[in-house]
């Protein structure tokens, strides 16, 4: 209510700038008779709002004997109500806008809180098959310096392990990835390795599901009188997707 006070306040400013600042009878308008006067242009612009722009007869009547420069403010109070309108559906148009965009990003917060959940409960599983894997390994007496694992999908397990330098004994694909494989129940093969550069160094190994093999057959021709032979290729799977591209 205060708020509605302050906006009308502020018209009225703007109509008596216009109209009474100008009038000899001001003085007795604003400091003798300031409620009556207040009151009058209030229910002018409350009447013109309400009936389009169109002011009653009767009251145009009753507020040309009050004031002397009746239509003059009438005029004004018109005028204004335009900007004064046009500017409170402005107002209520970023009223709104600034609700949907809060709505909205509740929303995504809440998806994001939701996602941010999912990550930690996946990162704490992940966490506790980490520690399994490591002491698993360590039981059968390999070293290893930590376990990251990005995925435990079926099919998709990908897998980080920094490992002591072997000296090429290759205990990565030899030990370590059989170990994984008993432990996962799928068949893991070391998909990279980047050996440490000094003997004390630590191996970075990228630890990830055998893709499928794929068995392409073909007739081939021989020389005259030898026959015909089948051939037979076997082609891992990412090869045989990439030449049927």
């Amino acid at each position: 209510m205060e708020e509605d006070e302050k906006e009308f306040d502020y018209f009225l400013s703007n109509v008596t700038e216009k109209t009474c600042q100008l009038c000899f009878k001001k003085e007795q308008c604003w400091s003798k008779n300031f409620n009556t006067t207040y009151d009058g242009m209030q229910e002018i612009m409350l009447q013109l709002s309400e009936n389009n722009g169109q002011l009653p007869q009767k009251t145009s009547k009753e507020w040309g004997k009050y004031c002397s420069r009746g239509p003059q403010v009438i005029g004004a109070i018109s005028q204004e109500l335009t900007y004064f309108e046009a500017n409170q559906k402005l107002k209520r148009q970023v009223k709104e806008s600034r609700k949907l965009v809060a709505d909205q990003l509740r929303g995504v917060s809440a998806v994001m809180d939701d996602f941010a959940k999912e990550i930690q409960r996946e990162r704490k599983n992940h966490h506790v098959h980490e520690e399994s894997i490591l002491e698993a390994i360590q039981d059968f007496g390999l070293h290893i310096g930590h376990v990251e694992i990005y995925s435990l999908e079926q099919g998709n397990v990908d897998i980080e392990m920094s490992v002591p330098y072997c000296q090429g004994r290759g205990e990565c694909e030899k030990l370590i990835a059989p170990m994984l494989s008993d432990i996962l129940g799928e068949t893991i093969v070391v998909h990279s390795e980047e050996c440490a550069t000094y003997p004390s160094g630590q191996c970075e190994v990228i630890f990830r599901s055998a893709k499928k093999f794929t068995v392409e057959t073909g007739v081939a021709h021989a020389a005259k009188g030898e026959g015909l032979y089948q051939e037979i290729v076997i082609r891992p799977w990412k090869l045989a997707a990439a030449n049927s591209q």
